[in-house]
């Protein structure tokens, strides 16, 4: 039995999800495969397990507090997430209940790098040059924004997401099995 198919057998009880964790004996690094998904966030491996998700958006207005709270923020993990598949597999198998997760994670926007100090390119060239709002038409988003997401002077052509004015800096992502 390969890798995938050795995963659809072990996760049986979660065959509605769009992303199963691959099960091999061997996983080699590579640009999509990271070598230790104990330092990815558990989100863009797996795709967290949840009834319910709150985003809380924010901007930074005091760089030493921000990066002094920063440090003790744990976001969920790839293993840990693969974890609590592991559980709810189980506990479907079993018929044994539900189980109580909380996951989180942190994404930052160009202007909250360059902020905190961190101007090196990502390897992303539309997130190095682009806001979200610079590519509105771009991503065919021909709805209206809200003011507070809506960042003033935007260029579709040249990008502003080197030029912070007044827009989101990062935003906090918590899901779980509950509210």
């Amino acid at each position: 039995m390969d890798g995938i198919h050795r995963s659809h057998h072990l996760f049986t009880h979660l065959k509605h999800r769009g992303i199963v964790p691959l099960i091999d004996e061997v996983v080699l690094p590579g640009p999509d495969v990271p070598s230790n998904p104990e330092n990815v966030q558990g989100d863009i491996l797996h795709l967290f397990p949840k009834v319910a998700e709150d985003f809380i958006f924010f901007r930074i207005s005091d760089v030493i507090e921000f990066r002094k709270r920063l440090a003790s923020f744990e976001p969920t993990h790839g293993k840990q997430v693969y974890n609590h598949l592991l559980a709810i597999h189980e506990a479907k198998a079993k018929n044994a209940g539900w189980v109580t997760i909380v996951q989180k994670q942190i994404a930052f926007s160009r202007p909250e790098l360059n902020l905190l100090g961190l101007t090196e390119k990502t390897g992303d060239g539309r997130f190095d040059v682009y806001c979200m709002r610079d590519n509105k038409r771009f991503l065919g988003d021909g709805m209206p924004w809200d003011r507070a997401f809506d960042k003033p002077n935007t260029d579709a052509d040249n990008g502003t997401a080197n030029v912070d004015d007044g827009a989101i800096h990062g935003i906090i992502s918590i899901a779980g099995s509950d509210r």
